[in-house]
């Protein structure tokens, strides 16, 4: 597995436009040894005038041609240098900082790198200096690097190395779930990506149970439950044992008796897309659903949060269910999530008392890659680690074992600091498992 650069901290800005980074040959150089690791890499250098120095005035850089995030596992790592001219003073000062474009869910956006503030007041040659803003095309191949000046800026340098690594399917993580590995604007995949700067896959669809989860991970097969005729052209409605893809589910790629195509919902059913036109073809019932998935998705890391949707009492279904998609993987690397409760269920009713049970099973039967998000999440520690002090609602909400109300947005679904502390907590599982 490549390794990405060292990463400076702001006590590593140096001074003078030479000294580190600031002529293109240097910087080139450094990148170019660093780039023996990757497939590809790149440094690209632009320069911009602040024609009057005012606080707010800004300057936009446009990098394109970049790599596309679909082509490599861990996403496109780029490094940004930035030299500043102070108008006042006439100091050249150079920073950096790393920021990663992630692909989650199809589209590619900046998932690390905090570049606020970027280069900041302890420079000593003015009071503010510049917020640097980064967004990226739907592909990731234009990067977008925007400069608010802080006030005392006369010209700025931002020089954009790119390092991308070739694709590695066991380098990289999918997360089976629900709706609450779906998420909303924050999401538990995301936030990880970020934290492991990988490439993840968020493998969530709103109201699935463990099976139907399991289904699309190709842990459990699919087959045909009514038989029916392909057409030799367009789509047909069919039937498939394990009911996917459901309603808020994406199309799937399938085969089916030896056609190519798409599986999606349509009307309380299944729609079968052929890829190209062919021969009619019949399709006894029985016949087995190729599922791209299992084929896409079996080298990676698997993430597993299920089990919430499943009926009570869970523990058979659901730990069979949890365990044929452990067992699709082939590297074997897996992390398997506890099932939360919700605020109604709490100590002493049938519905928390269920989740117990499955949570126990789960840890008896996953050993070490078991992780208990449900009982860090119910304590006052998560909100201590959240950065929020606990309220009297909370603090009954723990008593009840239940998650505390202020990492909740409803009686189940977490907030964007509820997501983050689950994706430290998967991390830091994932480095003690060694994924």
């Amino acid at each position: 597995m490549p390794r990405y650069p060292r990463v400076r901290s702001q006590a590593d800005v140096v001074d003078g436009f030479g000294s580190y980074a600031g002529k293109s040959s240097t910087a080139a150089r450094e990148f170019a040894n660093a780039s023996r690791q990757y497939v590809d890499s790149a440094f690209i250098r632009q320069r911009a005038q602040f024609q009057a120095p005012a606080a707010a005035a800004t300057a936009t850089f446009t990098f394109s041609g970049l790599p596309a995030v679909g082509n490599y596992s861990t996403g496109v790592l780029y490094k940004l240098i930035c030299s500043a001219r102070d108008n006042v003073s006439g100091q050249r000062k150079c920073a950096e900082v790393y920021f990663l474009v992630n692909r989650e869910g199809g589209a590619a956006s900046v998932t690390w790198g905090t570049l606020t503030n970027f280069i900041g007041a302890d420079w000593a040659i003015g009071a503010v200096y510049m917020n640097l803003a980064a967004t990226c095309s739907t592909d990731g191949s234009t990067v977008t690097i925007t400069v608010v000046n802080g006030g005392n800026q006369r010209s700025i340098i931002l020089q954009l190395g790119y390092f991308a690594p070739a694709l590695t399917l066991d380098d990289t993580y999918i997360a089976w779930g629900d709706s609450l590995t779906l998420g909303g604007a924050t999401t538990y995949p995301g936030v990880l990506s970020g934290l492991l700067k990988r490439r993840m896959t968020n493998g969530g669809v709103a109201g699935e149970t463990s099976a139907q989860i399991a289904a699309r991970s190709g842990g459990i097969p699919t087959a045909i439950a009514a038989s029916f005729t392909i057409p030799a052209t367009g789509s047909v409605a069919c039937s498939t044992t394990t009911g996917i893809p459901t309603v808020n589910g994406s199309a799937i790629a399938a085969t089916i008796a030896g056609v190519n195509g798409s599986l999606s919902y349509s009307g309380g059913g299944q729609l079968f897309t052929r890829t190209a036109a062919g021969m009619a073809t019949t399709v006894p019932v029985g016949t087995v659903v190729a599922l791209d998935t299992s084929d896409v998705y079996a080298y990676n890391t698997q993430l597993i949060w299920a089990g919430r949707n499943d009926t009570v009492p869970r523990v058979a279904t659901t730990l069979a269910n949890i365990a044929s998609i452990v067992g699709m993987s082939t590297t074997g690397k897996a992390v398997v999530l506890s099932v939360l409760n919700m605020s109604t269920e709490i100590m002493g009713t049938a519905g928390y008392n269920d989740i117990i049970a499955i949570n126990a099973a789960l840890s008896t039967t996953f050993g070490a890659q078991y992780l208990d998000v449900r009982s860090y999440l119910a304590s006052a520690q998560a909100l201590t680690d959240a950065g929020l002090t606990a309220t009297g609602q909370d603090t009954t909400d723990i008593a009840n074992g239940v998650i505390p109300t202020q990492l909740r947005i409803d009686s189940l679904h977490l907030t964007a600091a509820g997501y983050t502390l689950v994706a430290s907590q998967v991390q830091t599982k994932l480095t003690a498992l060694g994924y």
